[in-house]
């Protein structure tokens, strides 16, 4: 016989048990429905399109490593989505990656992309890399029919323009862009950098400064005013613009420059620190942050700041172990050459030291023949065969991103220059010593020259 006090604790708890059954059920429900929404989604291919909707707003405001994230999710989520990969191979031409930016678009048309968009990345490709003044009529019918995101075609040919150096046609796209995208930054800072190369530095600042004013995270434009202060000696207001860039993912160009900065304003070790935290990155990681920022860096620059601050402060040894990682990141940089040779002599190895000093003096002698050679070329005339002499000169005894403006600038002109694609394809071949990433560019150069020639000795009539 139970107990009445076995009997007044069991009740409460079958009716406890009554009460919450129902509920526990609404859980159970709620969850497999939520479960099967999720499946849903991810059936439909819902989160990929979103991912790739989030790119291509990054991409318009230039946040690469953000737009490279995305793209990353959109594979996750879904890894034959068409578009995820037209907008990897966007990704690519805007950062000069030719050689990925192949593979992604044959990779958007096999999984079914339309053949029309395929086509436009390509001309934008095209267009981008050096070849807009022989594109104008595609420049003119993308805009009349708006084929295509217009901004990016206006971005694309505007570049193209400046690399063949026609600065006339390339005004005229911009101002176009302006005028049609009045809150985009990126007219504002292309034009910067024109005016930057120009040495026309207040115009350049400004339009820094108004592409800034209309997207204050538009990192290319607040490392380039940052550089732009940098350089004529305000490097206090420079803290402040390569501070925006440390927001990053990819942030490693930022505190190189802010590491500049300290140093001039005489604050060594803040400089040291942030000179070591870069330094203490793998190399393609601080390339890629350069990258991120619409920059090309002359060989390993934290090893090349590092090493001059120490040769400042005395420490020789320390210098020279720096500058050895830079020399052998880029040994045609003649400023990494210089510091280098002046640590040689400093610590004890005066011959190799003067040697190397006298080496560098003969590439500037051969740089000055090159400055001439441009003097005379008409930046409305091809000039082919100067515009190749010239970039030969760079990179044989100068600064590899000069030797690769020159001979693209040749592309432009005449694409099928078999020399041109050469000295290119050795150009990122020495580039992808210290950065994969050129691997492709390199490689896509050397197979063009090579079929180039092959169709050239097919065509040339025999004696």
């Amino acid at each position: 016989m139970t107990s009445p006090s076995a009997k007044t604790t069991t009740a409460p708890e079958a009716n406890r048990q009554r009460t919450e059954s129902p509920l526990s059920r609404q859980r159970i429900q709620r969850f497999i429905a939520l479960l099967l929404i999720l499946v849903g989604l991810w059936y439909f291919q819902t989160f990929s399109y979103l991912c790739n909707w989030q790119a291509g707003q990054h991409l318009k405001v230039d946040h690469f490593d953000s737009a490279e994230n995305a793209l990353d999710w959109s594979l996750f989520f879904r890894d034959r989505n068409p578009e995820t990969y037209r907008l990897r191979a966007r990704l690519n031409r805007k950062l000069g990656q030719y050689g990925l930016f192949s593979e992604n678009l044959e990779r958007f048309a096999q999984l079914g992309g339309d053949p029309l968009q395929a086509r436009r990345e390509e001309i934008l490709a095209r267009a981008s890399g050096g070849e807009a003044p022989a594109l104008m009529e595609e420049l003119v019918k993308m805009l009349k029919n708006q084929e295509g995101d217009a901004d990016e075609v206006c971005s694309a040919f505007a570049n193209g323009f400046l690399v063949g150096q026609e600065y006339s046609q390339a005004f005229v796209v911009i101002e176009n862009w302006k005028q049609s995208y009045p809150d985009d930054p990126r007219p504002h800072y292309t034009n910067g950098r024109v005016q930057d190369y120009l040495q026309n530095d207040f115009i350049a600042e400004q339009e820094y400064r108004d592409a800034l004013a209309k997207c204050e995270t538009h990192y290319p434009s607040a490392f380039a005013l940052g550089r732009l202060l940098l350089e004529t000696q305000h490097p206090k207001e420079a803290i402040k613009f390569f501070s925006r860039c440390l927001k990053m993912k990819n942030n490693g160009a930022a505190k190189v420059e802010l590491g500049k900065c300290y140093r001039q304003l005489g604050e060594t070790e803040k400089a040291r620190e942030l000179l070591e935290q870069a330094m203490s990155l793998p190399i393609e990681e601080l390339m890629t942050s350069y990258l991120h920022i619409q920059e090309i860096p002359a060989g390993n620059p934290a090893a090349f700041e590092l090493g001059s601050l120490e040769l400042g402060a005395g420490n020789n040894e320390a210098a020279l172990n720096y500058l050895n990682i830079s020399y052998e990141a880029d040994p045609s940089n003649l400023d990494v050459r210089y510091a280098r040779a002046v640590a040689l002599r400093q610590s004890g190895a005066t011959e190799a030291g003067s040697a190397e000093l006298q080496a560098v003096n003969n590439s500037r002698i051969a740089l000055q023949k090159a400055d001439k050679i441009i003097d005379g070329i008409n930046p409305v005339h091809p000039y082919v065969e100067e515009r190749l002499q010239v970039g030969e000169l760079y990179l044989n005894n100068g600064s590899l991103k000069t030797a690769e403006f020159w001979l693209k600038s040749v592309l432009a002109y005449e694409p099928t220059s078999i020399r041109a694609h050469e000295l290119l394809s050795e150009l990122y071949t020495r580039k992808a010593k210290r950065d994969s990433l050129f691997i492709k560019e390199a490689e896509y150069h050397s197979k063009t020259a090579i079929r180039l020639s092959a169709i050239q000795q097919n065509t040339t009539p025999t004696e």
